[in-house]
């Protein structure tokens, strides 16, 4: 069945519009060039170090559960109810949406390695649809691995199942934010050619930043 003006939160990365980087061009001379390529250098060492130290702080627990507000848009109002988190890794992302004080099931999101299910138990709805069917995640480039590595703390590329060693040369680092005290975590970015991919995480653990569980790194999707 077909749902009508659904807005889930939903804990994805912070999806960026496409910006430019700015860049100086100096022409090369003698002692400045060398003096440029060795600061370019140790630069980019500052950089992997810290992609690695993000990618070291990856979760390895098979099963996870946790409580969770939860706040749905229908367009009209917003509505915050409480909810569990249960994943088991590489298998399912499952999000319930519970009525307060009774903590009884009104909705469900569900997200396995294949389909999407959302569930409206009060409306007796709920749609069930590949990856590529959900314009939101398809246009985003978000699977279920992408998804699921947010919640391991896990840096993605979107298409890939894993991000290799190899690869985290392709994200970058605000080198500004890691050299001070910032505490709303330290930028790491990715842009695959159609979108900017931004993640916040700490300066000395590596781990992300979730300010707070709906606002921190939130993009809402819908189906129309």
């Amino acid at each position: 069945m077909k749902i009508k003006n659904i807005y889930m939160a939903v804990f994805v990365a912070v999806l960026m519009a496409s910006c430019g980087t700015q860049r100086s061009v100096v022409k090369p001379s003698g002692t400045s060039s060398s003096s440029s390529a060795s600061s370019s250098a140790s630069a980019q060492q500052q950089k992997m170090q810290f992609v690695q130290r993000v990618s070291d702080g990856a979760l390895y627990q098979k099963n996870i559960v946790s409580d969770l507000t939860f706040t749905v848009n229908t367009g009209r109002k917003e509505i915050t109810v409480p909810g569990i988190l249960h994943m088991r890794k590489d298998e399912v992302i499952r999000l319930q949406l519970l009525v307060p004080i009774i903590r009884s099931e009104v909705g469900r999101i569900e997200f396995t390695r294949d389909y999407v299910l959302f569930i409206d138990r009060m409306h007796k709805q709920y749609v069930k649809a590949k990856y590529t069917d959900v314009a939101f995640l398809k246009s985003n480039g978000i699977n279920f691995y992408s998804l699921q590595a947010l919640f391991w703390n896990q840096l993605f590329i979107p298409g890939q199942q894993r991000v290799s060693e190899r690869s985290l040369a392709q994200f970058d680092v605000d080198l500004t934010s890691l050299h001070t005290t910032n505490k709303q975590g330290v930028p790491l970015t990715l842009n695959d050619g159609k979108m900017n991919y931004k993640w916040l995480a700490e300066s000395l653990t590596g781990l992300f930043v979730w300010l707070k569980p709906n606002t921190a790194v939130l993009h809402t999707a819908c189906l129309c």
